[in-house]
Protein backbone atom coordinates (compact mmCIF):
# COMPACT_ATOMS: atom_id res chain seq x y z
CA UNK A 1 0.00 0.00 0.00
CA UNK A 2 1.42 2.90 -1.36
CA UNK A 3 1.50 6.85 -0.48
CA UNK A 4 1.37 9.06 -3.35
CA UNK A 5 3.05 12.49 -4.23
CA UNK A 6 0.32 14.65 -5.50
CA UNK A 7 0.57 14.68 -9.37
CA UNK A 8 3.22 18.11 -10.66
CA UNK A 9 5.53 16.83 -7.52
CA UNK A 10 5.15 13.12 -8.60
CA UNK A 11 5.93 14.02 -12.10
CA UNK A 12 9.27 16.02 -10.87
CA UNK A 13 10.09 12.97 -8.53
CA UNK A 14 9.81 10.71 -11.54
CA UNK A 15 12.06 12.15 -13.59
CA UNK A 16 14.79 12.53 -10.83
CA UNK A 17 14.18 8.59 -10.04
CA UNK A 18 15.04 7.93 -13.48
CA UNK A 19 18.05 10.34 -13.95
CA UNK A 20 19.33 8.39 -10.93
CA UNK A 21 18.73 4.91 -12.48
CA UNK A 22 20.21 5.56 -15.91
CA UNK A 23 23.51 6.87 -13.72
CA UNK A 24 23.19 3.90 -11.62
CA UNK A 25 22.30 1.57 -14.46
CA UNK A 26 19.47 0.30 -12.76
CA UNK A 27 15.25 0.30 -13.27
CA UNK A 28 13.59 3.63 -12.36
CA UNK A 29 9.99 3.07 -10.24
CA UNK A 30 6.94 5.15 -9.73
CA UNK A 31 7.63 7.56 -6.92
CA UNK A 32 5.64 6.85 -3.69
CA UNK A 33 6.06 5.91 0.54
CA UNK A 34 4.73 3.06 1.43
CA UNK A 35 2.48 2.56 4.27
CA UNK A 36 2.12 -0.99 4.11
CA UNK A 37 4.57 -3.58 2.84
CA UNK A 38 2.40 -6.87 2.77
CA UNK A 39 -1.72 -6.61 2.43
CA UNK A 40 -2.80 -9.94 3.65
CA UNK A 41 -6.13 -9.30 1.46
CA UNK A 42 -6.02 -7.50 -1.22
CA UNK A 43 -9.83 -7.73 -1.91
CA UNK A 44 -10.62 -6.57 1.73
CA UNK A 45 -8.17 -3.36 1.03
CA UNK A 46 -10.22 -2.25 -1.74
CA UNK A 47 -13.42 -1.86 -0.04
CA UNK A 48 -11.47 -0.78 3.59
CA UNK A 49 -9.02 1.53 1.72
CA UNK A 50 -11.53 2.96 -0.57
CA UNK A 51 -13.47 4.30 2.29
CA UNK A 52 -10.43 5.60 4.06
CA UNK A 53 -9.12 7.37 1.11
CA UNK A 54 -12.69 9.22 0.42
CA UNK A 55 -12.52 10.07 4.31
CA UNK A 56 -8.91 11.31 4.34
CA UNK A 57 -8.16 15.07 3.32
CA UNK A 58 -4.78 15.62 1.25
CA UNK A 59 -1.39 16.36 3.37
CA UNK A 60 2.08 17.05 3.28
CA UNK A 61 4.93 15.58 4.46
CA UNK A 62 8.13 16.78 5.22
CA UNK A 63 11.22 15.24 3.36
CA UNK A 64 13.67 15.60 5.83
CA UNK A 65 17.16 14.55 5.14
CA UNK A 66 18.94 12.28 2.22
CA UNK A 67 20.21 8.92 2.84
CA UNK A 68 21.88 5.76 1.31
CA UNK A 69 22.22 2.31 2.52
CA UNK A 70 22.98 -1.22 1.49
CA UNK A 71 19.36 -2.16 1.47
CA UNK A 72 18.67 -2.97 -2.04
CA UNK A 73 14.89 -1.05 -1.41
CA UNK A 74 16.53 1.89 0.54
CA UNK A 75 20.05 2.64 -1.26
CA UNK A 76 19.34 6.11 -1.77
CA UNK A 77 16.61 7.78 -0.07
CA UNK A 78 14.95 11.03 1.57
CA UNK A 79 13.90 10.42 4.77
CA UNK A 80 10.27 11.30 5.47
CA UNK A 81 9.13 13.20 9.04
CA UNK A 82 6.65 10.71 10.88
CA UNK A 83 4.14 13.17 11.61
CA UNK A 84 0.08 14.29 11.39
CA UNK A 85 -1.53 13.37 7.77
CA UNK A 86 0.90 10.43 7.38
CA UNK A 87 1.27 8.79 10.64
CA UNK A 88 -2.51 9.23 10.93
CA UNK A 89 -2.75 7.46 7.27
CA UNK A 90 -0.23 4.05 8.18
CA UNK A 91 -2.37 3.78 11.35
CA UNK A 92 -5.31 3.86 9.39
CA UNK A 93 -4.48 1.41 6.53
CA UNK A 94 -3.03 -0.73 9.38
CA UNK A 95 -5.98 -0.59 11.04
CA UNK A 96 -8.17 -1.04 8.01
CA UNK A 97 -6.31 -3.97 6.85
CA UNK A 98 -5.87 -5.75 10.37
CA UNK A 99 -2.01 -5.49 10.08
CA UNK A 100 0.32 -4.22 12.38
CA UNK A 101 2.56 -1.29 12.30
CA UNK A 102 5.90 -2.96 12.75
CA UNK A 103 9.20 -0.46 12.67
CA UNK A 104 7.39 1.78 9.76
CA UNK A 105 10.35 4.27 8.45
CA UNK A 106 8.51 6.36 6.04
CA UNK A 107 10.72 7.16 2.85
CA UNK A 108 10.90 8.28 -0.14
CA UNK A 109 12.56 6.21 -2.04
CA UNK A 110 15.38 7.51 -4.90
CA UNK A 111 16.94 4.46 -5.99
CA UNK A 112 17.35 0.86 -5.78
CA UNK A 113 20.06 -0.85 -5.79
CA UNK A 114 22.79 -3.02 -4.51
CA UNK A 115 25.48 -0.70 -5.15
CA UNK A 116 28.83 0.12 -2.81
CA UNK A 117 29.60 2.90 -0.34
CA UNK A 118 31.34 5.21 -2.49
CA UNK A 119 28.65 4.83 -5.81
CA UNK A 120 25.98 5.61 -3.70
CA UNK A 121 27.71 8.44 -2.15
CA UNK A 122 28.34 9.74 -5.40
CA UNK A 123 24.76 9.00 -6.66
CA UNK A 124 23.82 11.25 -3.84
CA UNK A 125 25.47 14.26 -4.89
CA UNK A 126 23.29 14.02 -8.17
CA UNK A 127 20.00 14.43 -6.13
CA UNK A 128 18.91 18.00 -6.94
CA UNK A 129 16.00 18.02 -4.46
CA UNK A 130 16.20 20.41 -1.74
CA UNK A 131 15.86 18.87 1.72
CA UNK A 132 14.02 19.52 3.89
CA UNK A 133 10.97 20.67 1.74
CA UNK A 134 7.02 19.67 1.70
CA UNK A 135 5.62 17.33 -0.56
CA UNK A 136 1.65 16.51 -0.98
CA UNK A 137 0.23 13.25 -0.82
CA UNK A 138 -3.31 12.80 -2.59
CA UNK A 139 -3.87 9.32 -3.15
CA UNK A 140 -3.02 5.87 -1.86
CA UNK A 141 -2.40 3.08 -4.55
CA UNK A 142 -2.91 -0.72 -4.04
CA UNK A 143 0.62 -2.00 -5.71
CA UNK A 144 1.22 -5.90 -6.38
CA UNK A 145 5.35 -5.58 -6.02
CA UNK A 146 5.74 -9.08 -6.21
CA UNK A 147 9.56 -9.78 -6.91
CA UNK A 148 12.35 -7.26 -7.44
CA UNK A 149 11.92 -7.03 -10.75
CA UNK A 150 10.12 -2.91 -10.40
CA UNK A 151 9.17 -3.58 -14.49
CA UNK A 152 6.62 -6.22 -13.20
CA UNK A 153 5.06 -4.48 -10.56
CA UNK A 154 1.62 -3.57 -11.26
CA UNK A 155 -1.11 -0.86 -9.21
CA UNK A 156 -3.94 -2.78 -8.73
CA UNK A 157 -6.04 0.28 -7.44
CA UNK A 158 -6.03 3.96 -6.68
CA UNK A 159 -8.08 5.97 -4.74
CA UNK A 160 -7.39 9.81 -4.69
CA UNK A 161 -8.00 11.39 -0.93
CA UNK A 162 -10.75 13.15 -0.83
CA UNK A 163 -11.56 13.88 2.59
CA UNK A 164 -12.19 17.24 3.81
Amino acid sequence: MWALPSAPQRAELALEIAELARRAGTVPFEPHITLVGSVPDPSRARTAVGRLAAATAPFDVELVELVDTDEHFRCIVAGVNLAGGLARLHRDVCTALGTQSHGFRPHLSLLYGDLPEAERAQLSRHVSLALPSLMGIDAVSLVDTDGDDTRRWSTLATWPLRGA
